[in-house]
């Protein structure tokens, strides 16, 4: 039986090493999966993997037993993240990284459904379309989109996560939808592979 994470951070925070190496253990494929989608750079991502834990084992006296771990260590990695990609922007001249997007994204004004069953060419297509698409929304957008599509977070743990209103969310993740659109909008419209 799986030991619940209020029981092992009661332990970690009592000096149990094993209890944190079991949290880790728990969720750093999670948290890598939703990383990656941030950064689209495994060394990057392996960066900030270990930059989250070591604040989770440096900050875990100020997390409050009350609410759930995972959206607490979710914030730190994501926070970890944007932080990061908003350095590297400034570093780069492009500031350009790239991202996945999954399908429900895109849904076009029109109502069709744009992903219906297609060769392994013209999903590779649709997605290179994606990834270029992708690299022009900023850090925060990316975040949300992660936190909502990914990860499945409802809009209040999304708030809660990013330290933003709900209604901060709901918009951030409407221009983003939107601005996904107008970029692709010639591929969308256009495309003789898109249905």
């Amino acid at each position: 039986m799986e030991t619940d994470d209020r029981v092992l951070v009661q332990q970690f925070k009592q000096g149990d090493k094993n209890a944190f190496e079991t949290l880790v253990s728990r969720y750093k494929r999670r948290l890598y999966s939703a990383l990656y989608r941030m950064t689209r750079n495994h060394e990057s991502t392996d960066e900030m993997l270990q930059e989250t834990f070591l604040k989770l084992w440096t900050s875990i006296d100020s997390y409050d037993e009350n609410y759930n771990f995972y959206p607490w260590l979710h914030r730190i990695a994501i926070n970890t993240t944007i932080n990061y990609l908003n350095r590297e922007k400034k570093r780069r001249s492009d500031g350009s990284l790239e991202e996945e997007m999954e399908e429900r994204f895109l849904q076009p004004r029109d109502g069709k459904n744009l992903f219906e069953p297609e060769s392994a060419f013209t999903r590779k297509e649709r997605d290179v379309k994606i990834l270029e698409a992708l690299q022009q929304l900023s850090p925060p957008y990316r975040a949300v989109l992660i936190l909502r599509v990914y990860e499945e977070f409802s809009y209040k743990e999304i708030a809660d996560i990013l330290e933003l209103s709900i209604g901060t969310v709901m918009s951030r993740l409407n221009r983003a939808r939107g601005q996904i659109r107008d970029i692709l909008g010639d591929y969308l419209l256009n495309g003789d592979n898109v249905k």
